[in-house]
This record gives structure tokens, sequence and C-alpha cells, in this order.
């Protein structure tokens, strides 16, 4: 019996007790050479149960049966353990995009110690400003540099539209160009709100809403044939007799930089006069252009606006 245990998969742990405690109700039973009384009923019980023990018997065998496979997870395993021979992928290195000042793309690739390096071997270091920079070498940028706007050359007269930020809110705009080539200038305004009226010396953009013989709300733009110093000199001569000034220097997409003087306290006092002047004067070539603005102190602050946006679109004509 030991040795048929061993030989089976009976022999394995846990499963000789199955089998010991399907075979022990077998050592009571009554077999052939005892002197029993004969007993039909005692046959039938004796088939019953060994029927019950060959169905047990099968039972632990199949349970030993499937003891013996092995677990999921190592046949998983074995599945990704990659076959004797067979050729794994080289590991791709990181790589990165940089753009030259001219645009031309530079393909640089990490080092893994903050640094990147070109195709000659030249090594960058990456700053917080997106700049990529090796010694003397020229720097390389992280974005492509912005293509330059195109140069849109309108006709005078000519309308369209624009989209400007006024009081926190974008408003469309609906410009007319103008250009004058007598004074040297051109630029937008608004001819919804505004109308042009030109004179041999000044173009002017009054107020639609003002009297034409006597506006309230204009802009004023002349020709000065003194350099931007002497003439803002002569301005403040001559506004110095009723306002108390304020000089300083505004800025303009176009023109760049230019003298500023505003007049808008009445001289000697702290009060604000009736009528508002804002005047900036701005270099053009062996001259200057004097942008005037005329303001009704009620409606100035709006107005003020506008013109500022017309002025921004000032530029330079060569002459």
């Amino acid at each position: 019996m030991q040795q048929l245990l061993q030989r089976s998969p009976l022999g394995k742990p846990g499963c000789a007790a199955g089998f010991l405690i399907c075979v022990k109700p077998l050592v009571f039973l009554p077999c052939e050479g005892y002197n029993l009384p004969h007993n039909r009923k005692l046959e039938e019980a004796m088939k019953k149960i060994s029927l019950l023990f060959v169905l047990s018997l099968a039972l632990v065998l199949l349970l030993c049966a499937c003891g013996n496979r092995p677990a999921a997870d190592s046949e998983a395993s074995a599945a990704e353990t990659p076959e004797a021979g067979t050729v794994q992928e080289p590991q791709v290195p990181n790589t990165m995009t940089a753009y030259r000042a001219d645009g031309s793309a530079v393909t640089l690739e990490d080092c893994g110690d903050g640094t990147w390096k070109d195709a000659d071997g030249l090594r960058y270091t990456l700053g917080e400003d997106g700049v990529l920079r090796a010694g003397d070498a020229d720097a390389l940028y992280t974005e492509a540099p912005s293509a330059p706007e195109e140069e849109i050359i309108r006709q005078d007269g000519e309308r369209f539209e624009d989209v400007i930020l006024l009081e926190g809110m974008e408003e469309t705009v609906h410009y007319e160009h103008l250009r004058n080539e007598a004074l040297g200038f051109e630029m937008d305004y608004d001819y919804e709100f505004f109308a042009r009226i030109t004179d041999a010396d000044r173009e002017r953009i009054v107020s639609v809403w003002d009297e034409p013989g006597k506006p309230e709300n204009y802009l004023d733009i002349t020709r000065s044939g003194e350099d931007a110093e002497t003439t803002a000199a002569a301005i403040v001569e001559e506004l110095s007799q009723e306002y108390d000034l304020y000089r300083d220097t505004r800025e303009f997409d176009r023109v760049g930089s230019c003298i500023y003087i505003e007049a808008s306290v009445i001289k000697g006092t702290n009060l604000m006069p009736e009528h508002l002047q804002m005047v900036y004067i701005i270099p053009a070539g062996e001259g200057c252009l004097v942008a005037r603005i005329h303001l009704f102190i009620t409606e100035s602050e709006g107005f003020s606006r506008r013109f500022a946006y017309m002025l921004n679109t000032l530029s330079v004509m060569d002459r």
C-alpha cells in the first residue's frame, strides 16, 4: 500500500488523507469467506458503498491532478520571457528640436545630466527663458521664431475693420486710411465717429457730433521744420500762458518714442479747465509732426482713448 501511494498522485501531501477516508469504510465490509447469514439488504448496501468508494476515489485523483498544473502567473511569466535568440530593439534616446535665429531646426539629444548635445557633440544648457546656450556658440531656441508680419500698403481713403480694447471690452472699429504726402505721414481714423477735414498744411479729425465750424473734440496734425526739442520748447512757451503743464514721453508702435505735453490744469490753481489739450511731438526726418488733441472736459476720457488708438497707427513717410 505504501508503494502504491508513492507512485500515484495520492502520494502528494494532503491526498493520502483523502484516500484513507474513502478506504476506511471497506475495513468493515463483509466479503466471501465470512460465515455470515445471507442478507439481501446487506448485499445491496455493500454495492452502494462500493460505488460511493469508486466515485470518491475518482474525485480525489482528479483533485490531485489539478494540483499538479502550473500556476497561472507562472504561465504568464513564462510567456513574457523572451525566447532564446530573440533580438531586442535598441532604446531610442530622448531628443528635442531647437531652432536657430534664422528659423532652421536642430535636433538635440538629452545627455541625462541636464544638458543637450547636437550632432557635433556641442553641449547646450537650457535656461528658464527657453534659450539653449553653449559658451560662445549661437544660442538656440525651443520655439521657432515668428515670421515677420507682411506690411500692408493701403491707399488713401481705403476702408477696413479692426478690433481695439476700449474700457476693458473689445470693440470693432471701422477705419479709413488717411495718406497725406505733403505732410509726410499716414494713419487710420474711425470714420463712424469722426470726420476728416484736409487743409493745405493740416489734417483735422473731428467728432461727428461737434459743429463743423466750432468743434470741441478734435485732433490736428501739422508739420514743423524744426526738430522735436525746439518745437516742444515753443509749444511749452505758448501753453504755459494759461496752463500748468505736464511733460513726459510716449511710445507708439510705428513711430517709437515722442514728446508728450499735457495742459489740463489752469495756471496757478488746482482746477481743470473747460477745454484740455494733449500734444504729441513726433520726430519726422529733419523736422517733426505735431499732433494736438483738443477735448471738452466732460467727454475727454472716451475721446482721448480713441485719438490715442488712431495715433498708434500713424507712420512717417519718406519725403
